[in-house]
């Protein structure tokens, strides 16, 4: 599969815009299609030998677009809204870490698979960067994996992204293999890398935008 030259041009854009923001303190460095992009906090590479706690990461960075992407409709799909008491237990039973690197903060309601008792099995979101791009998260409950619910969840949210003409994007921590499988069934390429470097000492092994 290839993705358009300009759905590449525009993910390249995207993080431009992001390099021009504020650092949230970490370093990080996003190497996508030709371009190379860096955000470093003031003063931090000159202290980088003397920082306690130094965490270095990776996350593979993929894009579908209206040629690559395969995400049929499905009919139990519901839109959850941020305050559902449905999503509240999902987050109360889930992995403190693997939740955050799987939520984002939607734009609008979330696409949750509904199971038969009612709850949230699984759920996608979209997250708008610089009015251009859809950052896709999604989140499976650990005792409905295997099913392919986080496929049916992330494939509503990217079809969102489409119809709101945001280019859906997907950021998987390298190790995740099971977000790298459900991303790839769903046609995003990859065609980038973020690598970070967290300061102090480690929190989270959550990934820092």
């Amino acid at each position: 599969m290839k993705l358009a030259d300009a759905t590449v041009e525009r993910a390249v854009e995207t993080w431009r815009r992001w390099e021009a923001e504020p650092s949230p303190g970490s370093l990080s460095i996003v190497k996508i299609a030709s371009a190379t992009f860096t955000k470093t906090p003031e003063g931090l590479l000159d202290r980088v030998d003397d920082i306690p706690g130094r965490v270095f990461g990776a996350a593979r960075l993929a894009y579908a677009d209206a040629g690559t992407l395969r995400a049929e409709a499905h009919d139990n799909i519901e839109e959850v809204l941020i305050d559902d008491p449905r999503l509240a237990r999902m987050e109360a039973a889930a992995d403190h870490d693997e939740w955050w690197e799987g939520v984002v903060i939607p734009d609008r309601a979330a696409h949750a698979v509904v199971g038969a008792d009612g709850e949230l099995e699984a759920i996608g979101m979209v997250e708008t960067w610089f009015g251009m791009t859809g950052h896709i998260g999604v989140i499976t409950r650990a005792d409905r994996r295997g099913r392919g619910l986080a496929g049916v969840a992330a494939g509503a949210a990217a079809r969102e992204c489409l119809d709101r003409d945001l280019l859906p994007q997907w950021r998987a921590r390298v190790g995740n293999d099971a977000s790298q499988h459900v991303a790839d069934r769903l046609g995003f390429v990859t065609i980038g890398v973020q690598i970070f470097v967290r300061s102090g000492p480690l929190l989270s092994s959550t990934m820092e935008p």
